[in-house]
């Protein structure tokens, strides 16, 4: 969850809805339509020319952390050189 997504879901229940059912379907549309304009970030590597892929992630911030807490061969120290990059989804590797 972002901060932005919080403040948008408190928003909308300070406003009058008729129910409880017509509440929630609008605030499920309206996260649905935030997160579609929103980045999403990927954790990437490469392991014997295997692409391997952990996320999404709403952050870049997220996707870094992640890499720390994840079970990945990079961990190996006999595998010197292999790095776990961050992408934001959509954007070409390099």
């Amino acid at each position: 969850m972002k901060p932005t997504e919080i403040k948008l879901v408190a928003g909308m229940l300070e406003e009058e809805h008729p129910d409880a059912t017509s509440l929630a379907r609008a605030i499920i549309e309206a996260l649905d339509s935030k997160r579609q304009g929103d980045s999403m970030y990927v954790l990437g590597a490469m392991y014997e020319g295997l692409p391997l892929l952990w996320g999404p992630f709403a952050t870049s911030n997220q996707a870094a952390k992640a890499a720390g807490k994840l079970t990945s061969p990079y961990k190996d120290r006999s595998m010197p050189g292999r790095v776990m990059r961050v992408w934001r989804i959509g954007d070409e590797p390099t």
